[in-house]
């Protein structure tokens, strides 16, 4: 049975137009490396992944980024992102121009996650001098009254 060429080369087509350079920088505007061109439908554990091996570390699963377009924070994947923020229209840097609208390189800022611990809290009343059950209300005043 013969393999149909065409359908391949639809796909890579669709995948070529599908796809944009994106240029990652932190909050403070420094760039991290240089334009990438990757598919649009990235999403945000691979822009972990990508960032991570830019920045060389070697704790990848440590942290965790969260990744804006203008204003609007990627929650899905790329394409999403640069559709609602060109509906917001608020970033006159995010490209307009175009076929498909990416000619240029798009502006990916990323932010660090804090990263915390949840730890399960216990009662130890009998370790609060003065009360024999336990302290329900706390309140504190600025000058210590």
């Amino acid at each position: 049975m013969p393999i149909d060429s065409t359908v391949n080369t639809v796909e890579t087509s669709d995948q070529l137009n599908e796809s944009s350079f994106i240029q990652l920088t932190d909050s403070d505007g420094n760039e991290v490396g240089t334009p990438i061109w990757i598919p649009l439908d990235v999403d945000r554990g691979k822009l972990t992944d990508l960032l991570s091996s830019l920045l060389q570390r070697e704790d990848v699963h440590s942290l965790t980024y969260d990744f804006f377009v203008g204003d609007v924070q990627i929650l899905d994947d790329l394409k999403t992102a640069l559709i609602q923020a060109r509906a917001k229209g608020t970033d006159p840097s995010l490209p307009k121009f175009g076929s498909n609208g990416l000619e240029a390189v798009v502006k990916v800022t990323y932010q660090a996650n804090a990263v915390f611990r949840v730890r399960p809290v216990t009662r130890c009343s009998s370790s609060i001098p003065g009360h024999k059950g336990a302290v329900l209300v706390a309140q504190f005043s600025p000058d210590g009254r």
